[in-house]
């Protein structure tokens, strides 16, 4: 049975740029990216997670990347961990969109909505790399 225990978050990096000059309207965008570290003795994994929401003509954007811990076993199989990416994308979505919608309150744009993206489990690759630096095995 996979287990996918969240153990905790950081914000790494923050960008926040107000450029409004009259009230209005801005036709905001959002944009994302993921992608989930695994331990190489299996137990533990890193998933990143990049949210931008920005308006096209540079008026404004707001970007948090956010790194979440996991603590995970049961994982044997290239499935498996797609099962695992999935759901560490679910647990630290709400911790980078809560990171985003505050950054944007500091610039004084409030209740700034950062919808949840569906990701398909078909699409979900998983890749080997050498393990990220700062990540215990």
């Amino acid at each position: 049975m996979i287990k996918v225990e969240f153990s905790s978050e950081r914000v790494v990096d923050a960008s926040l740029k107000v450029n409004i000059n009259q009230s209005g309207n801005l036709a905001l965008k959002n944009k994302f990216s993921f992608r989930t570290y695994f331990s190489s003795d299996g137990k533990s994994a890193k998933a990143v997670i990049c949210l931008s929401v920005f308006e096209d003509d540079g008026k404004f954007t707001v970007s948090a990347e956010t790194e979440g811990y996991f603590a995970i076993s049961g994982v044997e199989t290239d499935t498996d961990r797609k099962v695992v990416n999935t759901k560490c994308f679910d647990q630290l979505f709400e911790y980078a969109a809560g990171h985003v919608t505050a950054l944007a309150e500091m610039g004084g744009i409030n209740n700034l909505p950062v919808p949840k993206p569906e990701i398909s489990f078909d699409d979900i690759q998983v890749n080997y790399i050498q393990q990220p630096a700062g990540m215990t095995s």
